[in-house]
């Protein structure tokens, strides 16, 4: 899509979502909200291209009767370690917001697939065997006018070490000595402008958001790439209750320094030897062409997961461009507050729905070629709204490689 097919389609929806351009949107409720709650509950689950867990969450919305909500995941099978995050610490009433994140993962399987792009077979790919797995990093956001407009930064650091690759069925490729270990540290800036009528739970108007990502590195080796993101959703209200939500997202990666291109060195530096074994050496070229790609063009935000392209993987469709095309009708069933306590989970819900979406999305290292390949994926889900800030969603997704199950606590897009 242009930049200015873009700003076309922006105001058309804006148009048939505000017919009174001169009328403001009131929001429907108080955008700040103290109302308590909590889940304590083990859930199996499943991620294509991850494995099977159980993962124990441990969930407190509005702490105390404040703003603050945390959670704890303990996680066990295919992946074992814990998450956490402490969200919405006011430091200034309303007005500046912490977060603070992390992650610590003893063992993970990723699928590696042979090639970016949308043209990699479903099949075609190795298995990716991590251990010490380390995430943690603060978001730091300063919003203004009943949270219309907001700046947020965030600062991470992410540490990984590969010590094996298998193939599809696990079976071992190779062994790597001495063990792959990679570390870096990002930093993401940007802003939103949100006039809708909510801001958790929206029916209509519109929200903009903008932001860059930046991963510096002291080593030639390694690029250095600006990531540019941007996520349009417009909602046009049906009814009283219900709403059309429409999602426009597209990523740009902008490579400032290339890292190493030289295929020989990239072989050498990741250590695989294959003593002329032919799955290894396919597993090692595909590895190196990877890394080569992402050297040379970096890498914009993926498709695939619980957010776009969700009938697929997390992260199936890599490229240095992303677009992505997604609509949802979301059937509010009903609406105003009723408090519930069910022993391990207690809330106000304050709406349930049942969504319908599809979503269409293309990658490419070329900008040229998007469009060229696409996907799409369908589903539908029920989401419990609740006036801890928490949005309960459960859905299937149906995409041409099968079907995947997604349970979180937020909206998509």
């Amino acid at each position: 899509m242009k930049k200015t097919d873009l700003v076309y389609c922006i105001l058309l929806i804006l148009l048939a979502t505000f017919p009174n351009s001169g009328q403001a949107i009131e929001r429907r409720k108080p955008q700040f909200q103290t109302e308590p709650g909590y889940l304590i509950f083990p859930l199996p689950i499943s991620l294509p291209g991850i494995g099977d867990m159980v993962v124990v969450t441990a969930l407190a919305g509005n702490m105390f009767e404040t703003n603050i909500d945390a959670y704890v995941l303990g996680i066990t099978g295919d992946v074992e370690g814990l998450g956490f995050a402490v969200q919405d610490i006011h430091l200034l009433p309303e007005t500046l917001i912490l977060e603070v994140f992390g992650q610590n993962l003893s063992k993970a399987t990723f699928n590696n697939y042979s090639s970016r792009g949308m043209d990699s077979d479903a099949e075609d790919y190795t298995l990716i065997e991590a251990t010490k797995i380390f995430s943690q990093g603060t978001t730091l956001t300063l919003t203004l006018f009943d949270r219309r407009f907001e700046l947020f930064g965030t600062i991470s650091k992410q540490a990984v070490s590969i010590p094996r690759i298998r193939d599809s069925k696990g079976n071992l490729i190779s062994e790597l000595s001495p063990v792959y270990h990679s570390e870096s540290q990002s930093t993401v800036f940007g802003t939103m402008i949100d006039y809708t009528d909510d801001r958790q739970d929206p029916r209509k108007g519109a929200r903009l958001q903008a932001s860059r990502s930046f991963t510096p590195s002291d080593s030639v080796d390694s690029p250095e790439v600006f990531v540019w993101d941007y996520n349009f959703t417009g909602y046009i209200p049906v009814g009283k209750l219900s709403t059309i939500v429409i999602n426009y997202f597209q990523s740009d990666a902008d490579v400032i320094r290339e890292g190493q291109t030289d295929l020989n060195i990239l072989e050498q530096e990741l250590g695989i030897e294959c003593s002329g074994d032919p799955d290894c050496v396919t597993a090692r070229d595909e590895l190196v062409q990877m890394f080569w790609s992402g050297n040379k063009y970096g890498t914009a935000s993926s498709l695939g997961g619980d957010v776009r392209l969700r009938g697929y993987p997390g992260s199936r469709f890599q490229g240095a461009h992303t677009r992505f095309y997604g609509a949802e009708f979301r059937w509010n069933l009903s609406e105003g507050t009723q408090p519930f306590d069910w022993w391990v989970w207690k809330d106000v819900r304050t709406g349930s729905q049942v969504a319908f979406f599809y979503e269409t999305g293309t990658v490419a290292d070329i900008v040229e070629e998007l469009g060229d390949l696409s996907r799409s994926a369908y589903g539908f889900g029920y989401r419990l709204v609740t006036a801890s800030g928490f949005v309960y969603r459960a859905e299937l997704a149906q995409g041409d490689e099968g079907m995947s199950t997604i349970i979180i606590f937020d909206y998509p897009w």
